[in-house]
Parts: C-alpha cells; sequence; structure tokens
C-alpha cells in the first residue's frame, strides 16, 4: 500500500468547499422535484392542461440532462469557478422570471433555461470537489457529495409544497433566489 507523500498539505478550506459545491448540487436536483406538488395550483392559476404541464417538468430535466457534458467542457475551458457562479446566476435569474409567468407558454422555456443554467453544476461541482481534495480523501468527498443529490430530490416536495401551502406556485421558484445566492 503506497503511503500518502508528507509533503503535501490539503487545504484545510477543502470541506467548505465540498459543502457550498454540494449546496450547489442541492438546488438544482431539488428543483427537479419541487414543482411536483404545485401541479394542481399551476394547473388552476394558468388555465394549464396535463400535456403542458408535463412540458414544464420536463423542459428542465431535458436541458439539465441535454446539456450536462457539454457545460462540463465549458468549465475545462473557462474554469469552474467562473462557469458555476454564472451557470447559478443565470439559473437564478430565470426562476425569478419564470416564477411570475403569466401561462405554460412563458414557464416552459423559462423552466428550460433554468435547466441550461443548472446543467454546469454537476461537472463544475465534481471538478472543483476533485481539486480541493487528495486522493485518499477524494472518495469520501464524493460520496458526501452525492448526499445531496439524494436530499435535494427528497427535499424539493416537502420544500415545495410549504412553500405552494403558504404562497402561490410561484414561491416554488422564488426559493432559489435566496438559496442560490447563499450558494454563489
Amino acid at each position: 500500500m503506497a503511503e500518502a507523500d508528507p509533503t503535501v498539505h490539503p487545504d484545510r478550506r477543502r470541506w467548505a468547499v465540498l459543502a457550498g459545491m454540494s449546496f450547489c448540487m442541492f438546488i438544482v436536483v431539488m428543483d427537479n422535484t419541487i414543482l411536483v406538488v404545485a401541479l394542481k395550483s399551476i394547473q388552476q392559476s394558468l388555465s394549464a392542461t396535463n400535456a403542458q404541464l408535463q412540458w414544464t417538468m420536463d423542459a428542465y430535466t431535458l436541458t439539465y440532462a441535454a446539456l450536462m457534458f457539454t457545460t462540463g467542457v465549458l468549465g475545462d475551458r473557462l474554469g469552474h469557478r467562473n462557469v458555476l457562479v454564472f451557470g447559478m446566476l443565470f439559473f437564478t435569474v430565470v426562476s425569478t422570471f419564470g416564477a411570475w409567468s403569466g401561462d405554460t407558454a412563458q414557464l416552459t422555456p423559462w423552466r428550460a433555461l433554468m435547466g441550461v443554467g443548472a446543467a454546469v453544476v454537476p461537472g463544475c461541482t465534481m471538478a472543483v470537489i476533485t481539486n480541493a481534495f487528495p486522493p485518499a480523501e477524494r472518495a469520501k468527498a464524493i460520496g458526501l457529495w452525492s448526499v445531496s443529490n439524494g436530499l435535494g430530490i427528497a427535499c424539493g416536495p416537502v420544500i415545495g409544497g410549504a412553500l405552494v401551502s403558504e404562497f402561490w406556485w410561484g414561491s416554488a421558484l422564488l426559493v432559489n433566489v435566496p438559496l442560490a445566492g447563499l450558494a454563489m
């Protein structure tokens, strides 16, 4: 078994970096499920059909999944931190516009654009974590980062339900503004 190089001193801030990267991931994964509990409210407010509701949900997921590789390459070329901050800022701005949509013809493209911003997060956060942690700790860090994915999926409906029960459906998108601001 190879011993760790004693001259390499890992950055003490690496755990704070992991927390930040995990929080970014939590936010964009949470957005996959946060509107599930708001669908009835959206349908009533925007006079949406079931097909229109399906597209508002799928628009986010499709652009998110389709662009992950491309945005990862963009991060490799332009810097992971820069691309991550720009993607989170873009995600935040379009979330705000999406929250104030007057119909599904507006909401669906905003959700698609949210997916574009969110697509930068997996590749860029993983690259930052890989650079921040020495090989001996990397698997543990990636495992903890992966937990944020599960938490995001599970917390989306809970947070969305709490917001929709107190406010209107758009609040499930507006919650991204303070959360992403904190993450940045």
